[in-house]
């Protein structure tokens, strides 16, 4: 960058907790509505897949990326074009990640118990490969009179891609791995301890603390992808460092 740059005061971290603390009320909100559909799932034994969390944490990206870009103080989503465009992005950049994660999974020999521990780091990694390359796509859809176009996305990434990765996989990848490791160590004790066995109805209270506790550290990482991405949009197109 040039001497002129702009540079940012706080690192991803402590500007990740200070917007965390900023959004909490939206975090608790959408982790109480993914506990009430956790409840409804074991009561009536169907799922709603990933398209509602999918929805859900788009809200909470586009909230941060206002605040960062905008100075937004809005909570939700300022208009649906704003939330329509940002959440098809979403899916579009997503899909070479599962795909390349479904193929790797079909290629190996693992059983069922480990499929979803085998397609989790491919998916994690290509993901954050597409991300540094053309993840500023996101912001672009929530920045004022930003290029919206996913030339000038790859544009971007071209000038901040090992910026972009370094702390997706740092950053996102540290947060999350952890949270999953400690989930399994998590159930494993709990059901050598008989934890997970317990229920009022058919509901499990262990699993409803360990959703809570999952959901809230989610909430962290997810607050951080659009912190990086806001970042890296603001060092291609306005001069930051």
């Amino acid at each position: 960058m040039s001497a002129t740059a702009t540079v940012f005061h706080n690192g991803i971290w402590s500007e990740t907790a200070h917007l965390y603390r900023q959004k909490l009320l939206l975090i608790l909100t959408i982790a109480s509505g993914f506990l009430g559909l956790e409840i409804f799932e074991q009561i009536s034994g169907k799922s709603f897949g990933s398209d509602v969390s999918t929805i859900a944490w788009a809200v909470l990206a586009i909230s941060v990326h206002g605040t960062i870009l905008n100075g937004s103080e809005q909570v939700f989503p300022k208009g649906r074009s704003v939330f329509g465009s940002f959440l098809w992005r979403t899916f579009v950049l997503a899909i070479p990640g599962f795909a390349i994660a479904i193929l790797a999974l079909m290629m190996m020999d693992v059983s069922s118990e480990l499929a979803v521990l085998a397609m989790l780091p491919i998916y994690g990694l290509v993901t954050a490969l597409v991300l540094s390359l053309v993840g500023t796509w996101l912001p672009s859809v929530v920045a004022d009179g930003g290029d919206r176009s996913l030339v000038a996305a790859l544009r971007r990434g071209q000038r901040t891609y090992w910026y972009t990765l370094v702390r997706l996989l740092a950053g996102c990848g540290t947060i999350l791995t952890s949270a999953f490791v400690g989930f399994i160590l998590l159930t494993t004790a709990a059901s050598n301890w008989g934890w997970g066995e317990r229920t009022v109805g058919t509901v499990s209270p262990f699993a409803l603390v360990t959703a809570a506790a999952l959901y809230l550290v989610f909430a962290f990482a997810f607050v951080m992808l659009p912190v990086i991405l806001s970042r890296a949009y603001l060092v291609a197109e306005k001069n930051y460092s």
